[in-house]
This record gives structure tokens, C-alpha cells and sequence, in this order.
């Protein structure tokens, strides 16, 4: 669908208040769809997973996916694995990520898939989640590097 259908989607994923998974993975999305989707997101209290897998999405993607996840309170999935995503991008999610399990009482956690090219390994932003453990996931703890 590429960023202008991500803008498409977007305009609908706001006006969707009861919208709670959401699957965009392989679109090619890039930076610019992920801050336009991101900007929807933030309006969008009932999602509670939402999968960017293989969409192009680099540091600036992610840092307005970061924003989008500190708004968003229901989400407890962000999949972002197999994208451009460095590190001040992984780490931008994980300070985001953190801060949720830190935060208010009765805050849902919030676990981030992110794929660092770099480093070739999936880590899992979460302190809570077994399930990164169980899939053999490396686990972050805030600071991905």
C-alpha cells in the first residue's frame, strides 16, 4: 500500500474507536506512513496490537511510533521486527516501552517486537512477557544497545 495508503488507512483507523488488531505488515510503508499512521494511533484507545512487520520503517518511523505508544494506552503488541529500524530508533521504542511498566497503577504493559539490522537479533521491550523468553527472543531491558 506503500505511505500514501498508510494515510488512507489512517483516516479510517481514526475514525474507528473500536478497532483492536491491526495488520499492515509487508506494505511499505516507510518513515512517512509510520508518522502518519502514528499521528491516528494517538486517537485510537482501543487498539491492543498492532503488526508493522517488513515495512520499511527506519529511526524516524519508530520515533513516531514511540509517541503513538505512550498515547495509546490499550496497546500491549507493537511488532516492528524485520524493518530499518537502529538503534536510537530501538531505543527510543524500549525508553517509551519502559516507561508504561513503570508508570501509572493498573498501566497495561506493553511489549515491542524490534529487528536491529544491525545487531541481526529480535529483541523484545518488555519486562513482564514470558513469551519473548519462550520463542528464544533476546530480551531488552531499556537500553537496547
Amino acid at each position: 500500500i506503500g505511505p500514501a495508503g498508510a494515510g488512507k488507512i489512517a483516516r479510517a483507523v481514526a475514525q474507528c474507536q473500536g478497532l483492536m488488531h491491526l495488520n499492515l505488515s509487508l506494505n511499505q510503508i516507510g518513515d512517512s506512513g509510520a508518522q502518519t499512521l502514528a499521528h491516528a494511533l494517538s486517537t485510537c484507545h482501543s487498539l491492543t496490537h498492532l503488526n508493522l512487520y517488513g515495512n520499511g520503517i527506519g529511526d524516524l518511523g519508530a520515533a513516531h511510533l514511540a509517541d503513538a505508544v505512550a498515547a495509546c494506552s490499550a496497546l500491549v503488541h507493537l511488532d516492528v521486527t524485520m524493518n530499518d529500524i537502529g538503534a536510537e530508533g530501538a531505543q527510543r521504542l524500549a525508553v517509551v516501552v519502559r516507561g508504561r511498566e513503570e508508570g501509572q497503577e493498573g498501566a497495561k504493559e506493553c511489549r515491542a517486537l524490534v529487528h536491529h539490522t544491525l545487531l541481526g537479533r529480535r529483541w523484545c521491550l518488555g519486562n513482564g512477557d514470558a513469551g519473548c523468553a519462550d520463542r528464544g527472543e533476546a530480551r531488552g531491558s531499556g537500553v537496547v544497545m
